[in-house]
């Protein structure tokens, strides 16, 4: 039996869970619709969250008297897979990037759904898919993703962990502005200063906020920071 408010506590971590991915879809540029993410957690609740009655597991239910009798309870479920978040960004003329984000049920990540889904999402022409999963993943599911992250194929995995957004980084106070640079705006920034791209300074694309951007090696970042004496300046750190 779950601890007292421990379902209420769970609905309200997806419901922040389910904004921060769509401030990071916007983040990156991806249009997302305005009426797919609740604006109040009454909404959420409404939309994404469903009372089912289940039975208590006691020793009296457990054994062989058939005059046993069983308590049931009402539980609140998440329907994870109800959250779909499905936006698209445009990268050119007439050309458009369209990104899926799956919210996977606990225990429900697994090497054969992460296949289904690539294959849906090649039908369906996506070419990102982010899952948010309740737990670490295994291994063998990570590498099924990395496979196709290796593929010819223009689709490309990522994951995160629930706990990964349960909140947006983006928005702390000790966490300075990140903006991923364009191909002109990066030139622009190497000529002006006389640099080449392998002179910048590196940052991982492990990094939390690269995570959250979507960087891919090679990609470019500007981070402001502010300072008492220069004020607000600018450093450029290449994705590795």
């Amino acid at each position: 039996m779950p601890a007292i408010g421990q379902e209420k506590l769970e609905v309200h971590k997806c419901f922040s869970i389910l904004r921060t991915s769509a401030e990071m879809m916007s983040d990156r540029k991806y249009k997302v619709a305005q009426n797919v993410v609740p604006s109040s957690l009454d909404e959420f609740i409404e939309r994404y969250v469903e009372t089912v009655s289940v039975s208590e597991d006691t020793a009296a239910a457990a054994s062989a008297d058939p005059a046993a009798t069983v308590t049931r309870r009402d539980k609140r479920v998440i329907r994870r897979d109800k959250m779909t978040l499905a936006c698209e960004r445009e990268v050119g003329e007439g050309s458009v990037l369209k990104a899926v984000i799956y919210f996977c049920p606990p225990n429900h990540l697994s090497s054969e759904v992460v296949k289904k889904i690539a294959e849906d999402a090649l039908n369906e022409s996506y070419q990102r898919v982010i899952f948010v999963s309740p737990s670490k993943p295994n291994p063998i599911v990570r590498k099924t993703m990395d496979t196709y992250n290796r593929s010819e194929q223009d689709l490309r995995f990522e994951l995160f962990e629930e706990d990964e957004l349960s909140v947006n980084i983006t928005h702390h106070e000790l966490v300075p502005k990140h903006t991923p640079l364009s191909e002109e705006e990066l030139k622009e920034v190497l000529h002006a200063h006389a640099l080449e791209l392998v002179q910048l300074p590196r940052i991982l694309s492990t990094d939390p906020v690269a995570r959250y951007y979507g960087l891919e090696r090679g990609q470019v970042v500007r981070i402001e920071r502010k300072s008492m004496s220069a004020g607000l300046y600018a450093t450029y750190r290449q994705v590795v």
